[in-house]
């Protein structure tokens, strides 16, 4: 009796954390947030690479979202996405400023991996240049 009483204390902790809530796609994680995709892009405004984030799996160019010169580091800048209600950032860059971790306002959510490509952008918009993804 013991033992799940125990056990139900923890999964009450771990569920009152929002870390360990069911998301759609039946996997554990930090509930709703989504897979979120960065790389570079050129913008016409200033002709500069800048970094830019979108939801991974749906198409970068555009809705992207353009958060800091490519010269800067993209890490612990504030960004919203389509479809989530809340701040994600991107955390833990390296001295490439390749960031390693994805976090909403308060929680770690998932580690980042390294994924170059090009996403081809129709029409005049200018490709996204894919350096990763952090994807849970």
């Amino acid at each position: 009796m013991h033992s799940i009483y125990t056990a139900i204390t923890l999964w009450s902790a771990i569920v009152s954390t929002g870390l360990a809530l069911p998301r759609p796609d039946g996997k554990i994680g930090v509930s709703g947030v989504p897979n979120v995709g960065y790389g570079q892009q050129l913008q016409d405004g200033d002709q500069a690479n800048h970094w830019v984030v979108w939801v991974e799996g749906e198409n970068a160019c555009p809705p992207s979202v353009v958060i800091d010169p490519l010269t800067d580091s993209p890490c612990n800048i504030d960004f919203e996405l389509p479809g989530y209600d809340g701040l994600l950032h991107l955390g833990d860059c390296d001295k490439n400023n390749k960031p390693h971790s994805l976090f909403t306002e308060t929680d770690f959510v998932t580690s980042c991996t390294l994924h170059d490509s090009t996403i081809h952008c129709s029409g005049s918009t200018h490709n996204v240049i894919k350096h990763g993804k952090c994807k849970h």
